[in-house]
């Protein structure tokens, strides 16, 4: 079922977003420098926030990131963006006191509920330009069947 689908309720969205984002915790990687591994440092470091819903996300058995954390011999250890900034360290791990504590999925709901009107504006307002740019199309096809060859428009 598509997680845009106008008939999915409020549950089965929130699902979506839950499994998606627990998706790309599980296939993050702190060796390769790629976008998934950019976005949730990027949301952890800005929103303050750990894990899709608990810092313990990143501690479950067959991630990406736990494997190389028992590889370092480290598997009590998140990534360095679930913890504030620290003088003389790049590491974080759970026995700290000082790592976040929020859930990254409720910063990434607040936000979409606070700006959802904005969202769907912007939805519609894109919707809207491609119906014009299809009946433009559709003019400018008549026009050529009607007159024949465009040569005749000279």
């Amino acid at each position: 079922q598509s997680m845009c689908c106008p008939a999915c309720t409020h549950v089965q969205l929130e699902q979506a977003v839950i499994r998606g984002m627990t998706n790309t915790i599980e296939s993050y990687d702190p060796i390769v420098n790629n976008n998934i591994r950019n976005s949730w440092r990027s949301v952890q470091t800005v929103s303050e926030c750990c894990g899709v819903e608990h810092f313990s996300d990143w501690l479950q058995n067959g991630t990406v990131w736990h494997i190389r954390a028992l590889e370092r011999h480290t598997e009590d250890e998140l990534p360095q963006s679930c913890c504030p900034m620290q003088p003389n360290t790049t590491e974080c791990y759970v026995t700290e006191v000082v790592h976040y504590n929020r859930s990254c999925y409720s910063v990434v709901y607040n936000t979409v509920q606070s700006h959802w009107k904005s969202l769907a504006g912007t939805a519609i307002g894109i919707a809207c330009i491609q119906l014009i740019g299809i009946l433009l199309s559709a003019i400018l096809a008549e026009s050529v069947k009607k007159y024949g060859k465009y040569s005749q428009f000279k």
